[in-house]
């Protein structure tokens, strides 16, 4: 009996080790999955030649993939587990010409092929706003993308940051943090 109470004391101390790692592997993935659909975005717009979008709702869960065209339907989505959120910096939701870091109405419409809005149907660029409920991230068939970052929170307030660059598109994922820099 001493011995199992010995035993039952020691799993009690490893267990919040255990969760914690367990959580973090969690959070891990989810961030590496918004990656796989960002990343998935680029390849589209580079296949098909048109502008592709990631959008996603600051302090929401789910996310989608559908071209920049009027009336077009998402052709990958996916949520984010239930303890976790997606969150973005204040600078990249300020502006008022569109969300800063994302990209300009001018470069779209000064890509090779005579505007990517042509493309789109689309006329102008003005609904992309930091209002709306969702946040657009564009990548362009010309294999670039808006310079931008992400952050996957968990219900502990430890992020990741999801970082697209622009002129590669590039994705990648930075090592956690407390929400906060903590």
């Amino acid at each position: 009996m001493l011995v199992l109470a010995i035993l039952l004391v020691m799993a009690s101390l490893a267990w919040p080790r255990v969760e914690g790692v367990y959580e973090r592997h969690r959070l891990r993935k989810a961030a590496e999955d918004v990656r796989v659909h960002l990343t998935g975005s680029r390849l589209r717009a580079l296949e098909e030649g048109t502008v592709y979008q990631f959008r996603f709702q600051p302090d929401g869960r789910s996310y989608d993939v559908a071209p920049l065209a009027t009336g077009a339907t998402a052709v990958l989505s996916g949520t984010l587990p239930e303890s976790m959120h997606f969150a973005v910096d204040d600078a990249q939701t300020a502006g008022t010409s569109g969300t800063a870091g994302m990209t300009s109405a001018a470069s779209i419409t000064s890509l090779a092929d005579g505007g990517a809005l042509a493309n789109t149907g689309l006329t102008s660029y003005a609904g992309l706003t930091a209002s709306s409920a969702t946040v657009p991230i564009l990548f362009l068939p010309d294999g670039t993308a808006d310079d931008t970052s992400l952050y996957v929170v968990d219900d502990l307030g430890r992020r990741l940051r999801v970082s697209v660059r622009g002129l590669t598109a590039a994705v990648t994922v930075a090592s956690a943090e407390r929400e906060g820099g903590r």
